[in-house]
């Protein structure tokens, strides 16, 4: 698991504008995790039958998707349209 700064520790609710290019990396990077995780949780899920959780941990997948193509947009990089 990646250590991602300033987890489990305070964060100022709004960051100065030298900071929301290291804010969008940040989330680019949580959501990426979380986008892939969530792909092996779902196998798990559904081999093990268990639909409700699957079909939720797919909406998670889509739902961090999402996100990384937004940071990647407002980063300008290439985001891959893969949902």
């Amino acid at each position: 698991m990646p250590r991602i700064p300033g987890i489990g520790r305070k964060v100022s609710a709004s960051p100065g504008p030298h900071s929301m290019d290291a804010l969008a990396r940040m989330q680019l990077e949580v959501a990426s995790y979380i986008e892939e995780i969530s792909i092996e949780l779902g196998a798990m899920a559904r081999a093990a039958q268990l639909s409700s959780l699957a079909y939720f941990v797919e909406m998670t997948r889509l739902e961090a998707a999402i996100n990384r193509r937004t940071c990647q947009l407002q980063l300008g990089e290439t985001a891959n349209p893969d949902i």
